[in-house]
This record gives C-alpha cells, sequence and structure tokens, in this order.
C-alpha cells in the first residue's frame, strides 16, 4: 500500500543553537500504519521516531549549532503492509 508523506516544521528560519520541532505524518491510503520515520539533513541522520499509529504522526526536536541553509528530509522506512516513501526536502535556514 502506498501512502503521503508531508513533512513540517514550525519554522524555517533559526537562530544558532535553538530547538528546532520536525513533524512528520505519514497518512496511509487505506488501514492503519506504524512504523519508524528517519529524519535527515542532507546525509545526516538527525535521529528517529515512531508513529503514533492515532495520530499518524512523529516529530523530532534538535538544533544545528552552525549557520547555514540544511535541507530537511523524513523517510518512512515502510512496513509488513506499506511501501517505503519519503518527504519532499523542507528548508531550514539557521542565521
Amino acid at each position: 500500500m502506498d501512502s503521503e508523506h508531508p513533512l513540517d516544521a514550525q519554522l524555517t528560519s533559526y537562530a544558532p543553537g535553538q530547538s528546532v520541532k520536525l513533524t512528520a505524518t505519514v497518512v496511509p491510503t487505506s488501514g492503519t500504519i506504524a512504523g519508524t520515520v528517519t529524519f535527515k539533513a542532507g546525509s545526516t541522520v538527525l535521529g528517529t521516531g515512531t508513529l503514533d499509529a492515532r495520530t499518524k504522526q512523529t516529530w523530532l526536536t534538535t538544533s544545528f549549532t552552525k549557520a547555514g541553509s540544511y535541507s530537511i528530509t523524513a523517510s518512512f522506512a515502510g512496513s509488513q503492509n506499506f511501501t517505503a516513501s519519503s518527504s519532499s526536502a523542507v528548508t531550514l535556514t539557521v542565521k
């Protein structure tokens, strides 16, 4: 089965060291979804989260210490009934 996979950040511009809450929502075309989501900045893994079956969301709070632009993605690992999927990138700016 397929799923939609949006990624959201509270803001898109942050100060160095400021907390960033990233939220991924994995919406199945049908059925109940479970599994894990990996958050990345480019190829660097920021962390993983387990989907809440009720909300279909998981989140990660992190921060960036260096100024710059970061391309953030979230990837659903897939499960027995659902194929793996990835979000479109969200660009975060740290300045």
